[in-house]
């Protein structure tokens, strides 16, 4: 069955995650708060509409890309049953408090919640060795594993627990522990990823 896939949020990551799910040839509907920038992605084949809710309403699946978590647990909550029976994936950055209550939010009206965070940049969305760290509602993962794995081959399921995946490195479980979710080039994402170390400054001198 043809999926229609909803985009919350058109800055540089999302506008990408959109145009790669434009060349996987699913239907996408877009919104932003800035319609200027749903322009290319229309030209491309994209469908445009005015509210979140109307997002919501079209959608079967939903990616969240905005700004905060706080964002969109807001138009979740204007958006009444709108997201029943649908697939809620996160993939805005927040802490493992927002992202408990931005689930929370969905659930109460329905909707089933995934969430990720993205190792990549927007340019190499839809590559294989592109790391997006996920966790939730493992029918999400069932159904969509496909999506999530076109914009990312080397997406990791964590497991049940959705907040663990905007958590630091040694937050997650260890990679013998993935199972058959995990791809092997997934596994050796994770096994070699590290925070980026934060510069010094240099010591005043005596």
């Amino acid at each position: 069955m043809t999926k229609t896939i909803g985009v919350m949020g058109l800055g540089l990551m999302g506008s990408a995650i959109a145009a790669r799910l434009l060349e996987m040839r699913s239907p996408v509907v877009v919104w932003n708060r800035t319609a200027a920038r749903a322009a290319p992605l229309v030209d491309a084949g994209a469908e445009w509409v005015e509210t979140p809710a109307a997002l919501f309403a079209a959608a079967d699946v939903v990616i969240a890309i905005t700004a905060s978590t706080a964002e969109v647990e807001a138009a979740v909550g204007a958006s009444g049953a709108r997201l029943a029976r649908v697939d809620f994936i996160n993939l805005v950055t927040g802490s493992p408090r927002q992202v408990r209550a931005l689930k929370g939010a969905v659930e109460a009206v329905g909707g089933r919640f995934f969430s990720g965070t993205l190792q990549r940049y927007p340019a190499e969305i839809g590559q294989a060795e592109a790391l997006i760290l996920c966790a939730g509602d493992e029918g999400v993962w069932e159904r969509q594993a496909d999506v999530i794995r076109g914009l990312g081959g080397a997406a990791v399921n964590l497991g049940a627990d959705a907040a663990i995946a905007p958590g630091r490195p040694m937050a997650w479980p260890r990679t013998s522990r993935l199972g058959a979710s995990a791809s092997p080039t997934a596994i050796r994402s994770l096994r070699c990823w590290a925070p980026p170390r934060r510069a010094r400054a240099p010591r005043k001198s005596s």
